[in-house]
C-alpha cells in the first residue's frame, strides 16, 4: 500500500466534523466505496483520468486523512500510487486539492 497520509487536530463535536467532512466529498463528485474491506470515498472510473481514494479514520480530537489515485479500468485495478512523484500529477493534484479543503475545514472547526 502506498498512500498519502495527513494528520489533523479538531475541537468541535465528531458529528459536526464527519458531516462537514461528508459535504467536502461529495461537493467535489467522491462518493462512498467498499475498497478492500474498507470504507473509502472514490471519485472516477479509470476512464479518463485515475480513481482517486480519500479514507478517514476519526479519533477523539485528530483525523487521519488518508489519499491516494489508482489506475485501471472499472475492477481492473491497479496499484495504489500516494499523492506525490510526477506519475499521474494532474490527478493526484486533485485529491491533495479535496484533502486540503478537508484540513482546513477540520482546522477552522
Amino acid at each position: 500500500m502506498s498512500r498519502s497520509v495527513f494528520e489533523v487536530t479538531y475541537s468541535c463535536g465528531f458529528q459536526e466534523l464527519k458531516n462537514r467532512f461528508e459535504g467536502i466529498l461529495a461537493q467535489n463528485g467522491y462518493h462512498p466505496y467498499m475498497f478492500e474491506g474498507e470504507n473509502v470515498w472514490k471519485k472516477g472510473v479509470g476512464v479518463a483520468t485515475a480513481m482517486m481514494y480519500i479514507k478517514i479514520d476519526y479519533n477523539v480530537g485528530a483525523a487521519a486523512i488518508q489519499g491516494w489515485i489508482m489506475v485501471g479500468l472499472g475492477s481492473a485495478e491497479m496499484l495504489e500510487q500516494a499523492l506525490d512523484g510526477v506519475a499521474g500529477v494532474i490527478p493526484k493534484k486533485a485529491c491533495r486539492k479535496v484533502i486540503d479543503q478537508l484540513i482546513k475545514a477540520a482546522e477552522s472547526c
